[in-house]
Order: C-alpha cells, then sequence, then structure tokens
C-alpha cells in the first residue's frame, strides 16, 4: 500500500474516455463471448480478426492481435 501511494503522489493527471472509465493508453480485449450456438468463441474471434488484420486503428489491432492460430 505504501508503494502504491508514494506512486500516486507523483501522478499529474488521470483521464477517463467518453464512458467515464479509466483506460491504459491502448485497447484491450478482455474477453470474447459468441451470441451464437453455431460459433464458438475462438471462430467469432478469428472472424472477426480477419477483418482487422491490415487496418491501423488501435481497436483493431487490439481484435488481431488475439487471432487464434490456424
Amino acid at each position: 500500500m505504501t508503494m502504491l501511494l508514494i506512486t500516486c503522489r507523483r501522478v499529474t493527471a488521470v483521464v477517463f474516455d467518453k464512458t467515464v472509465t479509466l483506460t491504459f493508453g491502448r485497447p484491450l480485449v478482455a474477453s470474447v463471448v459468441s451470441l451464437s450456438a453455431g460459433y464458438t468463441a475462438d471462430e467469432v474471434l478469428s472472424l472477426a480478426a480477419s477483418g482487422e488484420l491490415h487496418a491501423r486503428h488501435p481497436l483493431a489491432q487490439a481484435i488481431a492481435g488475439l487471432r487464434p492460430a490456424g
């Protein structure tokens, strides 16, 4: 706890996004859920990632970076 307080003392700015959540500065995919019995979460991610492979937007890169092998 002491180290946390020492570190927080040096913080000069806290940035919230439009939904009032803290961000890491780059998007992160926390989980993938399939809403269809016909597709697994890995299949959903693979389909989404295939459309984002060459995109340069940070959201696209977060999705494409989790693409399952194969």
